[in-house]
């Protein structure tokens, strides 16, 4: 599986405008071009902020956020489901950055909360 095709098919079956940074190393970041603006996060149009680090086997992922006008469309849901089949078909782990409480579509896909 090429995670980015998947994801791109994403943006694009739903309309959202994208651009794709690569920022080397394993590291990308999708934008788009709406600012969203959300309660405790900085508002900016980065959608999807992830690592994908073959030395750990892990897939990092830093920030998923869905532009309002696309939220409760399952977005965010099936940009997760890309993820994990990604981390399934390498054996790899999903490690979310920590944040206060994570998106519900997260929760849902049964990841869980933990504190070291």
């Amino acid at each position: 599986m090429n995670i980015l095709p998947e994801f791109e098919q994403v943006f694009r079956d739903r309309d959202i405008p994208y651009t794709l940074e690569d920022k080397g190393e394993g590291h990308y970041i999708y934008r788009t071009t709406e600012e969203m603006r959300d309660a405790g996060i900085t508002s900016d149009t980065v959608m999807l902020d992830f690592n994908l680090d073959t030395k750990h086997e892990a897939l990092f992922l830093g920030m998923i956020r869905v532009p309002h006008k696309n939220r409760g469309q399952h977005t965010g849901k099936q940009l997760v489901r890309i993820l994990k089949e990604f981390a399934k078909e390498h054996h790899w782990v999903i490690i979310l950055e920590s944040a206060s409480r994570e998106p519900y579509f997260l929760a849902e896909d049964a990841f869980l909360q933990f504190y070291v």
